[in-house]
């Protein structure tokens, strides 16, 4: 563009800001040209047609506006806390009336851990449960929580119960060879007493 030469805008187009939003282009005109003379280069660049970019694509827009998908996380990470919920609900199916669901959540944890502290707590649990309706399947939940290796201050007590189910379960000769066990076991046990009832009973 030669100096003194001028650019306007057609009065007739729309303004930059209503083209871009309506997306139409906007055209820049020169001035008029004498008959057979060239046009300027400059005013064939501005005759260009201005074209408004897009931001983003359809798809990015798509793809930014999708929640990503979550990996599955599992609820049971460790078997201790699998363990420890299925004694959780053993006790509240028994608070609740339901022995039978109860004692299959108890046979349950025993089997997946039949040694250590989980099956320890379910077998006296099972025990305690069995009592007074099934004392011979007390005497045998308590004689396999006694194998699985319970804590020191759940082993005393199982050994009592134990001596207590097999004489109700009409087993003397057991009751007694549960009895010698817990007296030499613990032969200072606070419980030495109650022991010796049911042996002693007729």
């Amino acid at each position: 563009m030669r100096a003194g030469d001028e650019l306007y805008v057609d009065r007739q187009q729309p303004s930059a800001a209503a083209a871009l939003s309506a997306r139409e282009p906007l055209r820049v005109t020169n001035p008029p040209v004498p008959p057979g003379a060239a046009p300027p280069a400059a005013a064939k660049q501005a005759a260009a047609v201005i074209q408004p970019q897009p931001t983003s694509q359809p798809s990015e827009l798509a793809a930014a506006s999708t929640p990503r998908a979550r990996l599955p996380v599992s609820a049971d990470a460790r078997p201790g806390d699998q363990l420890s919920r299925m004694l959780e609900r053993a006790d509240a199916a028994r608070r609740a009336g339901d022995l039978s669901q109860a004692r299959e959540l108890l046979q349950q944890v025993i089997r997946v851990a039949p040694r250590g502290q989980y099956a320890a707590i379910a077998g006296l649990t099972l025990g305690r449960m069995l009592m007074l309706t099934q004392p011979a399947g007390a005497a045998q939940a308590l004689r396999a929580a006694l194998t699985a290796a319970p804590p020191a201050d759940l082993r005393e007590d199982m050994m009592v119960r134990l001596v207590e189910a097999e004489a109700r379960a009409g087993q003397p000769e057991r009751a007694r060879n549960a009895a010698a066990a817990y007296r030499q076991a613990f032969p200072h046990g606070i419980r030495r007493a109650e022991v010796a009832r049911w042996v002693e009973s007729p």
